[in-house]
């Protein structure tokens, strides 16, 4: 392993149970997914201003 890869690795899950890095894992999953939601509906919001100032 990279050392710089080693410390990252650490950092994140240094002392963690098993368990515990699945649940963060897991944590993080759903962060990403709803960072998805959040871009994909600010987009809709940006595009529905779009066209309701269009039709002034």
């Amino acid at each position: 392993m990279i050392e710089t890869t080693w410390h990252r690795w650490k950092n994140s899950y240094g002392g963690m149970k098993g368990p515990d890095v699945k649940r963060l894992k897991e944590l993080k999953a759903e962060r990403r997914k709803f960072k998805i939601v959040v871009a994909e509906l600010s987009v809709d919001r940006a595009a529905g201003k779009a066209k309701a100032l269009g039709k002034r």
